[in-house]
């Protein structure tokens, strides 16, 4: 694999500390911001394109650790992946990406969504209309920038004189829209910047996506070639042993909140997933995590030596995706993002 022919991103953990059941490190550990921003100092030196957070439930939010990530940074682009539209309005992500625009100098990516893991379905918020929210959500935020005030009459927002209340660094906001469905794809080719497919991108799905992002894209009469699509995997540098340790419970967590469920009907172990998330959601953690087998840890993770973990993420550029995050996994946070930094120096 050719040095820069795949952009890489460095997903930080979501959550505060290595929670079982959760993201399953074999060693607890706090996570301060003082290590996200640690982190992201070193991925952006070996070359990283950019850093983004998960949002949600048992989450960090992003913006202070991102204001201060900003700060000690200068290159690397700041992504969310993704904020949920239910629990923040357009109009406060506006005002918020602004000012983390600013202190950034630009280097902003707003990823949104209906979320994995939904701060609205906790706070009993129906999970109504998602994709004409997302829809109507992407032009308040992209009038928000380019234009002084705003009224607003949608199915979902309606809005008098809205405006961010400050000259924003840039006239223009990127965003992303994450999701998987074919729905939310072909709107993502008709109005967003860039996308977010679901973590685990096995190869039909890839396909699936790109397909249904093109079709949105000529409809809208845009140009498909700039819209930017961000693959994800899990990564995880050791032996078989220390990959299933740690790589099985969280692919089993994945099937328990349907993330992977649209991802999942492309491939052979579309049912096989299904039983583990009801296997997880009851209880029955380790059982859930046994029945991950190797054939879809090998479809669907990035696992093994260093030489084998660049290998494998040289095969989603073949699949024409030009951009990647990775989500490290391992005995320890330290260890995982050490490893990760050994996998990607080689191909950044």
């Amino acid at each position: 694999m050719s040095k820069q022919s795949l952009k890489i991103g460095l997903q930080l953990p979501g959550f505060a500390s290595g929670e079982e059941g959760y993201y399953e490190h074999g060693e607890q550990e706090r996570y301060s911001i003082s290590d996200m921003v640690r982190h992201s100092v070193k991925a952006e030196k070996l070359g990283f394109d950019f850093i983004c957070k998960a949002t949600g439930m048992a989450m960090r939010e992003p913006f202070v650790p991102y204001t201060l990530i900003a700060q000690a940074t200068k290159r690397v682009r700041l992504m969310t992946s993704i904020i949920d539209v239910y629990t923040r309005s357009p109009i406060v992500a506006a005002k918020t990406m602004g000012n983390l625009d600013e202190v950034s100098k630009g280097r902003c990516v707003l990823g949104i969504g209906k979320g994995a893991l939904p701060l609205s379905k906790q706070e009993g918020i129906p999970l109504e209309k998602t994709v004409q929210r997302i829809r109507e959500w992407i032009k308040i935020v992209k009038h928000l920038f380019s234009e002084e005030s705003l009224d607003f009459d949608g199915e979902i927002f309606k809005l008098r004189g809205a405006k961010l209340g400050f000259t924003p660094h840039r006239k223009f906001m990127p965003v992303y829209i994450g999701g998987a469905g074919p729905k939310v794809m072909r709107l993502a080719g008709e109005l967003a910047d860039g996308v977010f497919l679901g973590t685990a991108s096995y190869s039909e799905y890839v396909k699936d996506a790109l397909k249904n992002i093109q079709s949105g894209a000529e409809n809208a009469g845009r140009n498909y070639n700039k819209i930017e699509v961000v693959g994800s995997s899990l990564l995880c540098v050791g032996s078989k042993k220390q990959t299933d340790r740690y790589v099985k419970p969280l692919m089993a967590f994945f099937g328990s909140i349907g993330q992977v469920d649209y991802n999942m009907k492309f491939t052979p172990f579309y049912n096989k997933i299904i039983e583990i998330g009801r296997l997880y959601k009851t209880g029955k953690i380790a059982q859930a995590a046994d029945s991950v087998t190797d054939e879809m840890i090998d479809a669907l993770t990035v696992t093994g030596t260093v030489q084998e973990c660049q290998e494998r993420l040289a095969r989603f550029s073949r699949l024409g995706i030009s951009t990647y995050r990775v989500l490290p996994v391992g005995y320890s946070i330290s260890e995982a993002y050490d490893n990760a930094f050994k996998v990607c120096q080689g191909i950044l």
